[in-house]
């Protein structure tokens, strides 16, 4: 855990966990948190050495390499380039805020000070297809409908869905300003899985 704000007007703390998956042989998610920053990928299941792939696109991202040039360290390792089917979340934490972004799929949850229920948004793709950034390197079409769902403060219980209309949505980005930092209890960055528990979210989430 990290102290990143100085400044004397907010501690925040950064910590990560991950679960492999049932049946699985490899944990194909990874994380990294490194200095003030963190970055998450979740592999492609049905993609041979997707578990790597996910690990070289956080390292990479994380010392800013381009996506040709995590290609070619994948090439000189003798995978195929869809070993790096993966999605991509990075984000930062400084003195005037939360930056984050998200490449293909995922799930932000957040708990806000006058707010006694979750917040939420989730990126979803059809077919349970997301994008992943290595599509463009490899010319690959996506086809595929992301949306983005997502709760607000006023009506509905905290698992309730409202929808945005959103089509093909392959990166979006969020911001949390100074203030907005200071309302927040905890804020979480998740793979898709944590959909699957949305009903069982408030105990999940009881622990922070």
């Amino acid at each position: 855990m990290h102290d990143f704000f100085r400044k004397g007007w907010r501690r925040v703390n950064l910590s990560g966990y991950s679960i492999k998956g049932k049946n699985k042989e490899f944990n194909q998610d990874y994380f990294l948190i490194k200095n003030n920053k963190f970055f998450i990928s979740d592999g492609c299941s049905s993609v041979p050495y997707s578990d790597l792939g996910s690990r070289m696109l956080v390292h990479g991202a994380s010392v800013e390499q381009t996506l040709d040039v995590i290609l070619d360290s994948a090439d000189n390792l003798g995978l195929e380039p869809e070993s790096l089917c993966a999605t991509l979340l990075s984000g930062e934490v400084d003195e005037w805020g939360i930056s984050l972004k998200m490449e293909g799929d995922g799930v932000v949850i957040w708990k806000e000070k006058d707010c006694e229920k979750l917040l939420f948004y989730e990126v979803k793709f059809q077919g349970n297809a997301p994008y992943y950034p290595i599509y463009n390197q490899l010319g690959i079409q996506h086809t595929k409908i992301g949306q983005l769902f997502y709760n607000s403060k006023e009506g509905g219980s905290g698992s309730s869905y409202s929808y945005r209309n959103s089509e093909h949505v392959y990166e979006l980005n969020w911001y949390w300003k100074r203030n907005e930092v200071l309302n927040l209890e905890w804020l979480c960055v998740c793979t898709d899985g944590i959909s699957e528990y949305r009903e069982q979210w408030p105990q999940i989430f009881n622990i922070l």
